[in-house]
């Protein structure tokens, strides 16, 4: 059986990201399965990703703000790019 699919495997720990810091020291935040999933549907089906679409991926994919792209692409099915920093010639391509 997948791991993912077994009895409580929501409440599982899905990742470790850290916060940004910006009241103190930075923190690791844990996020479950359910929760980075409800992420994704949430702002996939409020923007609506359709089958043609692609997520571009220029963000620190240790943060959640890359990571999450990530995960979008992957509930959706949709074409992905990951590259190291923005860059204005490879998001107009």
């Amino acid at each position: 059986m997948d791991s993912r699919n077994a009895p409580g495997a929501a409440r599982v720990p899905a990742v470790v990201i850290a916060t940004s810091g910006t009241s103190g020291e930075p923190k690791g935040v844990v996020l479950t399965h359910d929760a980075m999933k409800a992420s994704a549907v949430a702002t996939t089906d409020r923007i609506g990703i359709e089958d043609g679409d692609h997520w571009l991926a220029c963000l620190p994919v240790a943060h959640i703000g890359g990571l999450s792209v990530i995960t979008k692409a992957l509930h959706t099915g949709t074409r992905l790019t990951v590259i190291p920093a923005f860059d204005a010639d490879i998001a107009m391509s």
